[in-house]
């Protein structure tokens, strides 16, 4: 009875032509193709996943961009709650006027006011009733003050007792801007008195009506 001789790797020179492979017979070998391994198939599935990688980097490099663009919007946007103190003490010559200056926008912003108080130092401080305007304008001078520029107004012939007044205003309502100082008058005070003023206001970017405050994936 003859027997076939298997060969090994080793009993095979190493060249072309004669390139041992396994069989059937040989120990552990498995030469059975499993599932879909097409080496071009599975070059094209990582060439498909690698574009759609691809447009997910993209979007989201787009969406970053929008997020970005919807906060400098909502900056801009957004306004600063602030205000502005004033304060004189009149001399001994009664029946001057003086003159309280309340601010100037920065470059670049505008106010809006809420609201306008003068009196004495305090609440419970009186003051002789004299008239006080508001006034907005470029030069912060009775002479720069005018009916064109008034924006609120005190009145003795008003109050029986004016002082401290306090008036608030709606949005938009009254609106200074940079080159421009919002101002008090007091017309034909009394000797030695002191006064106090605050203004409180928005103080708005110039470009705020031109950033877009909506945002959609």
């Amino acid at each position: 009875m003859s027997h076939a001789m298997q060969a090994t790797p080793g009993d095979l020179p190493d060249h072309e032509g004669n390139v041992w492979m396994p069989d059937e017979n040989t120990p552990n070998a498995d030469t059975t193709v499993h599932g879909d391994q097409d080496p071009v198939s599975g070059i094209n599935i990582l060439a498909k996943l690698g574009v759609q990688i691809g447009k997910v980097s993209e979007q989201v490099a787009t969406n970053s961009d929008r997020v970005a663009q919807l906060a400098r919007a909502l900056e801009r946007n957004t306004p600063v709650m602030s205000s502005n103190v004033a304060s004189l003490k009149t001399g001994a010559i009664a029946g001057l006027n003086w003159i309280l200056n309340l601010g100037t926008p920065d470059a670049g912003t505008f106010w809006e006011l809420s609201s306008w108080a003068i009196g004495g130092p305090d609440v419970t401080d009186l003051v002789g009733n004299t008239g006080v305007g508001l006034y907005i304008g470029s030069l912060p001078t009775v002479a720069g003050a005018g009916l064109a520029n008034l924006v609120d107004l005190v009145s003795p012939s008003n109050y029986a007792t004016p002082f401290p007044y306090v008036n608030r205003y709606s949005s938009s309502q009254i609106t200074v801007h940079d080159q421009e100082t919002v101002f008090a008058v007091i017309w034909g005070s009394g000797s030695s008195q002191t006064y106090v003023s605050n203004v409180q206001f928005r103080a708005y970017n110039v470009v705020a009506s031109q950033g877009q405050v909506s945002y959609t994936a």
